[in-house]
C-alpha cells in the first residue's frame, strides 16, 4: 500500500481524496518490470511476436510483491494487445506466512488464464486502447478454489502477463499493457475497482492533450499517461537488486 501510494502522491497533479473512495488495503502494492521478449529457438505461433534476434518469442511483464501478496483484480490499460495470457507463482497457506519472497525466483509459473481477449477484433482499433478490470475469480482455470478466491483474493509471490497480437497491421505499434494494478477487493465491486483505477491513471494525463491518441500517434511518441507504469518499472528494478 504505502509503495503504491507514494508513486500516486509524488506524480498525479490531483490530490488523493479526488479518487474514489476504497476500503483500507484495497490496492495491493507491487512493481513492475519493463516489457520483455522471452526467447525461442523453434517456430512459434502467430499470437508472438519477433525479438531482436530475428526468432520469435512473447512479450511479457512481472508484476512483483514485496511478501506473498492476496488480490482479487487485476487493472490495466490496454495498448494494442488482443489479449494477454496470466500466469502465477502461486504462495500456500504455509508460504503466506513464512516464505522469504527472494528464495522464490526459481519456482514455476502456473496458468491461471489463457489468451483472455481484451480486443473485439484484432485487426480493428476501436477498443485497441481500454481500460480493463479483470476478476481472477471469473477468468481463473479450473483447478483454483474460486470461491475462496472472491472472498479472500489469489495469493501469490508474482504475476506474469503475456501480451498477445496476431495482426500484423500494429508492428509499427509494439502491443503492451500500462499502469497494471493489483486490487484486494475488501468489499470492493468491479464497478469501484475502474473508477478508481481509470481516475488514477488518467490523473497522469497531459491535460491539453485533445483525445485518445490513434496507432500512428502512439508510435511516433510515448503517451503520457506511462508515467505511472515508469513508475512502477522504476520500483521493480529497485525490487530486483
Amino acid at each position: 500500500m504505502f509503495l503504491g501510494l507514494v508513486s500516486f502522491a509524488c506524480l498525479c497533479p490531483f490530490p488523493l481524496w479526488c479518487f474514489p473512495a476504497m476500503p483500507l488495503g484495497a490496492v495491493v502494492p507491487c512493481a513492475l518490470t519493463p516489457l520483455e521478449t522471452s526467447s525461442a529457438t523453434q517456430p512459434c505461433s502467430s499470437l508472438q511476436v519477433h525479438n531482436s534476434q530475428g526468432y520469435q518469442g512473447r512479450a511479457y511483464l512481472d508484476v512483483r510483491f514485496r511478501r506473498p501478496a492476496r488480490a482479487r483484480f487485476l487493472a490495466l490499460r490496454n495498448r494494442y494487445a488482443h489479449s494477454i495470457t496470466i500466469k502465477a507463482r502461486i504462495a500456500s497457506a504455509t508460504d503466506e506466512a513464512h516464505a522469504n519472497i527472494q528464495e522464490t525466483t526459481s519456482m514455476p509459473w502456473n496458468l491461471v488464464s489463457p489468451s483472455l481477449q481484451l480486443m473485439a477484433n484484432a485487426h480493428a482499433e476501436d477498443d485497441a486502447q481500454r481500460f480493463h478490470v479483470i476478476d481472477l475469480a471469473e477468468v481463473a482455470i479450473n483447478g483454483y478454489d474460486k470461491e475462496d478466491i472472491r472472498r479472500r483474493g489469489m495469493c501469490f509471490f508474482a504475476l506474469r502477463i503475456y501480451v498477445e497480437q496476431p495482426s500484423p497491421r500494429w508492428r509499427h505499434v509494439p502491443p503492451r499493457v500500462e499502469a497494471v494494478t493489483c486490487y484486494a477487493g475488501n468489499g470492493a465491486s468491479r464497478e469501484d475497482v475502474a473508477e478508481h483505477h481509470k481516475l488514477m491513471v488518467v490523473g497522469f494525463k497531459d491535460p491539453l492533450a485533445s483525445s485518445t491518441p490513434t496507432a500512428s500517434e502512439s508510435s511516433a511518441a510515448p503517451s503520457s499517461t506511462s508515467a505511472l507504469t515508469d513508475a512502477f518499472v522504476a520500483a521493480g528494478r529497485a525490487l530486483a537488486l
